[in-house]
């Protein structure tokens, strides 16, 4: 689950890594979904962004954020790693790439 905001600086800018990652993990069988939890967002809204940023993943609405809520995610962007049985696997960021909402380095370090 990828929790995304289309006016988030952060998450936007994580935008093609997340694209680059469903593409190659896909064929692996991994299922990838981005999720946006503004109760104001239009789904009209959500299919541009995901047009724009090229998102080759299903974009699901969750305008009550009772799935963020459930995934106990409280900003994004976030990542959270379901295994097949629903068990989260992991929970925080894709990579420490972000320093801020307008700083990043050039490379992740881990």
């Amino acid at each position: 689950l990828l929790l995304l905001s289309v006016d988030c600086l952060v998450a936007n800018r994580y935008a093609p890594e997340l694209a680059r990652l469903a593409r190659e993990y896909t064929n692996r069988g991994v299922v990838f979904h981005g999720i946006h939890c503004d109760p104001n967002l239009t789904a009209e809204q959500a299919r541009r962004h995901a047009t724009e940023y090229e998102l080759p993943f299903p974009v699901l609405l969750d305008p009550t954020q009772e799935l963020a809520r459930a995934a106990r995610v409280t900003r994004v962007p976030t990542t959270v790693v379901l295994s097949p049985a629903g068990v989260v696997l992991y929970h925080w960021r894709v990579d420490d790439r972000n320093i801020g909402t307008r700083k990043a380095r050039a490379e992740p370090t881990r």
